[in-house]
């Protein structure tokens, strides 16, 4: 990319996130003149207007937003190279999980990570359920499910069995009719489209998964778990539901459990073993000796 579109680019994405004109300017160093004329040539290179300029400031034009959106993850992805290629003791480590296991069980243990090492520079960065690692710039994940991922080097953290919740109206259909029954008018929910998680559990429990009524992928943990507490269908959980179980929201509908399913770290072969890396991963296995409350 030519410096010069990349020097403007750079001062578009600084400008769109600000979305004030003086106030980048101010952050810039450049005087508010600069910074147009800079954002000017950017659209003449660019063939079109990237923000509307309005009466009370400015707003990006559609081509606008979505060139912010692209370049602002572009440019994100090259500080992150550039940290691990200039100064991998002092990069961030930036750690994959869904909110999830970060909201029950990370976050309320994590100063003690802190405090035992203050110079350690985590970034927890929001997954789904299918982590990519390069594309994503993720370090180390922590991801649950049976384990069998291939690409990556996976080692086993706690196990965490699944098994099938429902909410309370469902569970009262369940114990009318049976759960055989029921199962051709409750909808499975998955969470993602190639999971065999559910093919998993009923073959265990010597049920057809050609009697669900239908199917539903809901790739946040967290949405799925208040779907199945709205009766919007069952899902496979964990014991972090405990919470929603305790309190009478969820109910375990089965005694059925798949038990090889637990939380796992995967990180690439080639991964950057920093010394952030090293101790939090050893931190998390210390924690992981008593993962439950």
């Amino acid at each position: 990319m030519h410096y010069r579109i990349y020097h403007a680019l750079r001062i578009f994405v600084y400008v769109a996130q600000s979305m004030n004109l003086s106030e980048a300017a101010r952050s810039l160093n450049i005087t508010k003149g600069a910074l147009s004329y800079q954002i000017k040539q950017l659209e003449q290179q660019l063939g079109f207007a990237v923000f509307l300029r309005q009466k009370g400031g400015i707003s990006l034009t559609k081509k606008g937003a979505e060139l912010f959106y692209s370049m602002s993850h572009l440019f994100e992805q090259a500080e992150h190279h550039i940290e691990r290629l200039t100064g991998p003791q002092n990069a961030f480590l930036t750690v994959g999980m869904t909110t999830y296991f970060a909201s029950r069980w990370l976050t309320p243990r994590l100063m003690t990570f802190t405090s035992a090492y203050p110079n350690a520079r985590l970034r927890i960065q929001p997954t789904m359920s299918v982590v990519d690692l390069g594309r994503e710039n993720i370090d180390l994940a922590i991801q649950w499910g049976d384990g069998n991922w291939e690409g990556v080097i996976v080692e086993p953290l706690f196990l965490c069995p699944a098994f099938a919740t429902a909410g309370k109206k469902t569970t009262e259909k369940i114990k009318k009719f049976g759960l055989k029954e029921r199962l051709s008018h409750t909808a499975l929910l998955h969470d993602f489209d190639q999971s065999q998680s559910w093919e998993k559990w009923m073959s265990k429990a010597d049920l057809p998964i050609s009697m669900q009524s239908s199917s539903l992928v809901i790739p946040d943990p967290n949405v799925r778990v208040e779907a199945v507490v709205n009766d919007q269908g069952i899902a496979l959980n964990d014991a972090l539901v405990n919470p929603e179980i305790d309190r009478g929201a969820l109910f375990q509908i089965s005694d059925i459990r798949l038990e090889e399913y637990g939380y796992f770290l995967t990180y690439l072969p080639n991964a950057a073993e920093t010394s952030a890396f090293n101790e939090f991963r050893a931190w998390l296995f210390e924690e992981a000796a008593s993962p439950y409350p």
